[in-house]
């Protein structure tokens, strides 16, 4: 079925749920099959909103560990849908997803799950290209979607299981905390649904589902000056909306929520994808960035 004119898209957060994927953003895929990706995990590093949608999904390479060193829950390999697409069909998803303001596109070998396992797909998928540091929560309502997702592909149990247990941010509760988020939102949200009609206005201008440039310079300015101001003024006084547990920003040197550790202050970090050099063999994968 599948021809140079259709492509495999790997989708592991929310465009595992039908309700997003075919009703929400139109896609109606030729096939799909429940996969997973040997040596990528999942992280939650793309910017989001504050005490609203504090982070989205993205996949990074897991973390080169010793024999003798525990694998880390968050390093479960990840798991998702290929969707057997049409090209325009994949040009459509990349302009949903903002183009390349957030995400980078790039190729990578999936494993089904079931049926014939030896089955290999390359398969094209979206990770991080201008990452939020430290890692922030997701919001419930992004995770149960996930959630819902990873059920109707009967994805294994186990790992079913482990999109349940993912942690995920919880508005505040107290007075004081909730009228922080108040103000917060009150300010910052204008802004973003200006950001996000420009990036929907803008949508696929270069014919392959990405912006023009000053659109996402204009979008990447916003998040970032949003979150510096969250990090640096807003959450000192009011609390933090991004369901990370920490007293000040000299923590984060220190680890978050998610297990992992970053320099200090290293906010905010833009990441260019280079060229990934694939070695597959049938019992085991290893991938590496070059």
């Amino acid at each position: 079925m599948s021809t140079s004119k259709n492509v495999w898209y790997f989708a592991y957060g929310s465009n595992m749920s039908s309700t997003t994927f075919r009703e929400g953003r139109g896609i109606d895929p030729l096939q799909s099959i429940a996969v997973k990706v040997p040596g990528w995990r999942l992280v939650f590093d793309i910017f989001g909103m504050p005490y609203r949608e504090p982070a989205f999904a993205s996949i990074a390479p897991i973390p080169v560990r010793t024999p003798l060193e525990p694998l880390l829950m968050h390093e479960e390999q990840v798991h998702g849908i290929a969707y057997l697409v049409t090209h325009e069909q994949y040009i459509h998803i990349i302009a949903s997803e903002g183009g390349d303001i957030e995400y980078n596109q790039i190729e990578l070998p999936a494993v089904a799950i079931h049926g014939n396992t030896d089955d290999v797909l390359t398969v094209k998928t979206l990770v991080t290209a201008f990452a939020c540091t430290p890692t922030r929560l997701p919001s419930l309502r992004y995770k149960e979607i996930m959630f819902q997702g990873g059920q109707e592909a009967a994805l294994p149990n186990y790992y079913q299981r482990y999109l349940d247990n993912l942690p995920h941010f919880e508005p505040p509760k107290s007075a004081h905390r909730r009228i922080g988020a108040a103000l917060f939102l009150s300010f910052w949200t204008p802004l973003m649904m200006f950001a996000e009609a420009l990036t929907k206005a803008t949508a696929n201008s270069d014919g392959n589902g990405n912006v023009p440039k000053v659109t996402k310079l204009i979008v990447r300015f916003i998040l970032v000056v949003m979150w510096w101001y969250h990090d640096h003024v807003h959450a000192s006084i009011w609390g933090r909306g991004d369901g990370l547990q920490i007293s000040s920003l000299r923590d984060f040197d220190l680890y978050d929520s998610m297990g992992e550790k970053f320099p200090l202050n290293s906010t905010f970090q833009q990441r260019e994808t280079e060229p990934i050099e694939k070695q597959w063999e049938p019992e085991t994968a290893t991938i590496s960035l070059v």
